[in-house]
């Protein structure tokens, strides 16, 4: 993982010629099986030899061409596959949510153009940190209404996309998503992004 250096292609070159053999830092060397298979991760391929992609097969994905909304798509599909949903109704009530709070203001969109982060991020890190948050507060719970997903959905979107935001930013941005609000018109204290 990372990026890809021509020492480091020599390395991988080892492993995906005939000999099969992975030579280690310190070179030790191991031979490779038949029933191995490996997967390079690198960021960038601007210092890979031909040989190298002519021995592999390139996949490009792009953070942009997969879009924040397939992270969510999974996450509430693994999340109705393990069966720990706190309601019957969840995928609806979360989709809701995005749609209201995320799509229809395009919110991603929003954040960078007049919310003026300390710190920029892809599309992709910011649903990450909002679907860890989310997830870690659903946890705590065994049953929901749709006001309690909304209220945790709008205090996780403080969190993981609001986080990275000014003091100021912070308590404009989260009386934007109370604007929104179906269900919440004001968040408990401990919930509050404002008196933090």
């Amino acid at each position: 993982q990372g990026v890809s250096s021509a020492a480091s292609d020599v390395y991988k070159r080892q492993v995906l010629d005939d000999n099969k053999v992975l030579t280690l830092a310190n070179a030790q060397r191991i031979p490779m099986t038949e029933n191995v298979k490996l997967i390079f991760e690198i960021e960038q391929m601007n210092h890979v030899e031909p040989s190298t992609v002519g021995r592999c097969g390139i996949l490009y994905l792009s953070v942009e061409d997969l879009g924040w909304n397939t992270l969510f798509k999974s996450y509430l599909k693994s999340r109705s596959e393990l069966r720990i949903m706190c309601n019957p109704n969840e995928i609806e009530i979360v989709s809701d949510c995005v749609k209201n709070y995320i799509e229809e203001p395009n919110i991603m969109e929003e954040i960078d153009k007049n919310y003026a982060p300390s710190l920029q991020t892809n599309k992709a890190v910011k649903a990450i940190s909002f679907i860890t948050i989310f997830n870690a507060l659903l946890k705590q719970h065994t049953s929901l209404d749709k006001a309690g997903y909304e209220q945790l959905f709008i205090f996780s979107m403080c969190w993981g996309l609001g986080g990275l935001l000014e003091m100021d930013k912070r308590d404009h941005f989260q009386k934007f998503l109370l604007e929104r609000a179906v269900t919440v018109k004001n968040m408990p204290m401990y919930l509050s992004l404002i008196h933090i």
